[in-house]
């Protein structure tokens, strides 16, 4: 069960998230969290952001939410995305499921971007983020140093209010032809994503770019496209 945080949650919240703290690079934090802390920055960022909690039989599994990604007034459409599993909960689905839910929270938030930075290496959250469509931006080479080792840290975005599939449809556009055939894999490297069930959700965008999506074989795993005379 995915659920809205409550300040009764901060001393099994700050329990997951100390053994970051203590055992890995992942959190810069250095010093553990008390429960008072804890619910101090519950209220701080509950009062501007959505911070969720998923639940499974009365334990908490794990949490994330939003916060701001810098104090200066024009960065005030932007926010960073926060997600912690209890050690030991990994490749269940649980992070899937709690980014899912933060990005329909977020709707109606206004905010335009958001950034995840992921502590390297870190392939499990990097996946995590790319399967919702955060794209890589930056990477800092040995910026934190923590567990006697520098630590990179690399930034994933994602931009909201614009279509995960958008440039497949200036590809499309650009191209010119009366009818194209697509594989899913030249789809997924045109967009940098892959194609999946809520592509038919995504294709009537492609009507203002002068085009609409024809037959789609799973058989094949193609997609044609037709210019609208």
């Amino acid at each position: 069960m995915i659920r809205p945080v409550t300040l009764e949650d901060a001393a099994v919240i700050a329990d997951i998230y100390n053994y970051y703290i203590v055992n890995t690079a992942i959190s810069f934090e250095e010093i553990l969290i008390t429960p008072l802390e804890m619910e101090n920055r519950i209220r701080n960022v509950t009062s501007k952001f959505p911070w969720l909690v998923a639940e499974e039989n009365g334990v908490i599994e794990g949490y994330a939410y939003l916060s701001t990604w810098k104090e200066r007034a024009a960065y005030r459409h932007t926010a960073e995305v926060s997600i912690y599993l209890r050690f030991g909960s990994e490749g269940r689905g649980i992070g899937s499921m709690l980014l899912k839910r933060l990005l329909k929270e977020n709707e109606k938030s206004g905010i335009h971007v958001l950034i995840a930075s992921i502590t390297l290496p870190n392939l499990r959250s990097v996946a995590l983020h790319e399967k919702f469509g955060f794209k890589k931006v930056g990477h800092f080479h040995e910026v934190g140093f923590k567990m006697n080792q520098w630590v990179d840290v690399g930034n994933w975005e994602l931009v909201l209010g614009r279509s995960k599939y958008n440039n497949l449809w200036k590809y499309i556009q650009q191209s010119g032809n009366k009818s194209l055939k697509l594989s899913f894999d030249e789809i997924k490297n045109i967009a940098g994503i892959d194609i999946d069930h809520s592509f038919l959700n995504y294709k009537k965008e492609l009507l203002q770019y002068g085009y609409q999506a024809g037959k789609i074989s799973l058989k094949e795993k193609t997609v044609e496209f037709n210019k609208i005379d």
